[in-house]
C-alpha cells in the first residue's frame, strides 16, 4: 500500500510538472502571437495615416485645381526634362562603350607590357621600374667616371711604353753583357779549381797524391752508378707531371661545362621566379614564420607587396661566388615548395584550366598562356588580368571579414537560444530527472526482501565524460535566471563546443541532427540499480 501511494505522488508531482510546462509555453505563445498582432495593428494604423494623408492631398486638389498656365508651364520643363534624360543617357550610352573600350585598350596594353617586361626580365610594377631607372642612372654615372678613368690611363700609356721600351733595351744589354761574361767566368772557375788542386798538392807525397786519385776515383764511380736510377726516376716523374696536366686540363673543362649548365639553369630559375604570379602562386613569397623569401645575397625574392621582385645573377662575382649564390637560392625555393609528388602533364594542366573556367563566377574569366615553357593562368576581370593566388588571397580576406560580421544581436539570439530555451529545456530535464531518481530511492528505501535486502537506483555521470560534459551538467543544475553573466556564456561555449564536435563527425547531417546528438543528455549519464 505504502509504495503504491509513492508511486501515485511520483506521478502527481510528474503531471504537475507537465501541466505547468505546458501553461508556461501556452503563455508564451499567446505573449509572442500578442506581439504580432500589436506590430500587425501599428503596420495598418501607419498605412492608415499614409492613405489619409494622400486622400486630402487628391482631396485639396479636386477643390483647387491649378491653373492653365501652371499646368502648361509643368507640362514644357516636363518634356524638355524628357529630352533632357533622353540625351543624357545616349551620352551616358556612348561614354560607357568608349569606357568599356578604352578598358579593352588597357587590358591590351597591360597585357603587352607585362610580355615586353618579362622579356627583357624587368619588373612591371612602377615603383620597381623607378627603382630599375634609377640603378641605370647610377650606372650610367658610373659608366662616364669609368670613361674619364680610361681616357687618363691612355694618356699615360704613351710614356709607360717609352719607358718599357727603355727598359727592355737596358735588359738586352744586360743579357748580352751577361752572356759575353759567363765563357770567360767558366774558364776563370776552371782556372780556379786547377790552381786550387795544385795547390793542394803541392808538398805532399806521392803516397797522398795517390790516395787522393784514388778516393776521386771511387767518388766518381759512385755518382756512375747512382746517376741511371736517378734518370730513370726524373723520366717518371716527368711522365707523372705530363699525364697530371692533361687530366687536369680536362677537369678544368668538365668543371667550366657543368658551371655553365648550372649558371644557364640558374638563369632559368631566376626567369621562371620573375614571371607575375609564380612566387605567390607556390606560396614563396612568405617563408613558414610570414617574412619575405630572400635571394642568395640577402635580396628579397619579393617585395613589400608580394609581386615578383628582381632576382638578377650577380655577373659581377666570382663563378663560385654565382654558384654558391644559386645554391642558396634552390635552398630557399625548395625549402618553400612541398615535397614533389609526381608530374602534370600537359592535358591534365589544360583540363584543369577547362574546369576552373566552367566554375568561374562573379565576372571573372581564366586565360592561359606560356612564357619560357612556363604556363601561367590568370584571372581577368574589367579591370584586366589579376593572379589566381592573389584572387584567392581577396576572396578568402572577403570572407573571412563576412563572417566576422555577425552583429551584436545575432550573437543576442543565439546565445538566447541555447541558454534560454534550450539551456532551460535542458535543465529541467536534468532536474526533473535528478528529482524523480531521488523519489524513487525514497520509496525504494522502506521495501525490502524477506531476506532484508533493498534497492537503490544510482544516477551519475558516466565514467571518462568530457571535460565539457561536466562544464555543462554543473551549470544546467541552476535555471537560467539565476547563473550569471559568466556562466550563461560558459554554457553558451561549452554547448557550442558540443555542437560544433557534432557537425565534424557528420558533416552531411542536418543541423537538427547535430543538436540531437550534442544535446542528448541521456548519454552522458548511467542508470544503475
Amino acid at each position: 500500500m505504502a509504495r503504491g501511494r509513492h508511486t501515485k505522488q511520483a506521478a502527481e508531482y510528474v503531471g504537475a510538472e507537465v501541466r505547468a510546462r505546458t501553461r508556461r509555453r501556452a503563455l508564451a505563445d499567446i505573449d509572442r502571437r500578442l506581439s504580432d498582432v500589436q506590430d500587425e495593428l501599428e503596420w495598418h494604423r501607419h498605412r492608415l495615416r499614409t492613405l489619409t494623408a494622400h486622400r486630402d492631398q487628391v482631396g485639396g486638389t479636386l477643390r483647387r485645381p491649378p491653373s492653365a498656365r501652371g499646368l502648361t508651364d509643368a507640362w514644357a520643363r516636363t518634356a524638355e526634362a524628357e529630352r533632357a534624360a533622353e540625351s543624357l543617357a545616349s551620352q551616358a550610352s556612348t561614354l560607357a562603350r568608349g569606357a568599356q573600350q578604352a578598358r579593352a585598350r588597357a587590358v591590351t596594353v597591360r597585357r603587352e607590357t607585362e610580355a615586353t617586361a618579362s622579356a627583357q626580365n624587368l619588373p612591371v610594377d612602377p615603383a620597381a621600374l623607378d627603382m630599375v631607372r634609377l640603378d641605370l642612372g647610377r650606372l650610367g654615372q658610373g659608366t662616364q667616371q669609368l670613361r674619364r678613368r680610361i681616357r687618363a690611363v691612355l694618356s699615360t700609356t704613351e710614356s709607360h711604353r717609352t719607358g718599357r721600351t727603355d727598359h727592355e733595351r737596358a735588359q738586352s744589354a744586360r743579357r748580352e753583357a751577361e752572356a759575353d761574361y759567363a765563357e770567360p767566368l767558366g774558364r776563370l772557375e776552371t782556372a780556379r779549381r786547377t790552381v786550387r788542386a795544385l795547390e793542394d798538392v803541392l808538398g805532399a807525397t806521392e803516397q797522398e797524391i795517390l790516395a787522393r786519385e784514388a778516393d776521386a776515383k771511387r767518388r766518381l764511380d759512385a755518382v756512375g752508378r747512382q746517376l741511371p736510377p736517378a734518370r730513370r726516376d726524373r723520366a717518371e716523374v716527368h711522365d707523372l707531371r705530363v699525364r697530371a696536366e692533361e687530366d687536369e686540363r680536362k677537369r678544368r673543362e668538365t668543371l667550366a661545362a657543368q658551371e655553365s649548365e648550372a649558371l644557364a639553369s640558374g638563369s632559368s630559375l631566376r626567369t621562371a621566379l620573375s614571371l607575375p604570379g609564380v612566387l605567390r602562386a607556390t606560396g614563396l613569397h612568405t617563408d613558414a614564420d610570414g617574412k619575405a623569401v630572400t635571394d642568395t645575397d640577402g635580396r628579397t625574392v619579393t617585395d613589400a607587396d608580394g609581386r615578383p621582385a628582381n632576382v638578377p645573377d650577380p655577373v659581377h662575382h666570382d663563378v663560385r661566388e654565382r654558384i654558391a649564390a644559386l645554391s642558396r637560392l634552390i635552398d630557399a625555393v625548395r625549402g618553400g615548395l612541398d615535397v614533389e609528388r609526381h608530374d602534370l602533364s600537359d592535358t591534365a594542366l589544360l583540363n584543369r584550366h577547362t574546369e576552373l573556367r566552367d566554375q568561374l563566377s562573379g565576372g571573372y574569366d581564366a586565360t592561359i598562356e606560356e612564357q619560357d615553357g612556363i604556363k601561367l593562368c590568370r584571372l581577368v576581370d574589367d579591370r584586366g588580368p589579376h593572379d589566381i593566388a592573389q584572387v584567392g588571397e581577396r576572396v578568402a580576406t572577403e570572407a573571412a571579414e563576412a563572417r566576422d560580421r555577425l552583429t551584436e544581436r545575432e550573437r543576442e539570439v543565439f546565445q538566447r537560444f541555447l541558454t534560454g530555451e534550450v539551456g532551460d529545456h535542458l535543465s529541467a530535464q536534468v532536474l526533473a530527472a535528478g528529482a524523480l531518481v531521488a523519489a524513487l530511492n525514497t520509496s525504494l528505501a522502506t521495501v525490502r526482501t524477506s531476506h532484508g535486502l533493498g534497492v537503490t537506483l544510482d544516477w551519475k555521470l558516466a565514467d571518462g565524460v568530457e571535460a565539457d560534459v561536466k562544464a555543462a551538467v554543473d551549470l544546467l543544475r541552476s535555471p537560467s535566471g539565476l547563473r550569471t553573466r559568466e556562466q550563461s556564456e560558459r554554457l553558451r561555449d561549452v554547448l557550442q563546443r558540443r555542437i560544433e564536435d557534432a557537425r565534424r563527425a557528420d558533416p552531411a547531417a542536418g543541423y537538427a541532427a547535430h543538436l540531437r546528438t550534442a544535446l542528448d543528455y541521456r548519454t552522458w549519464f548511467t542508470f544503475t540499480p
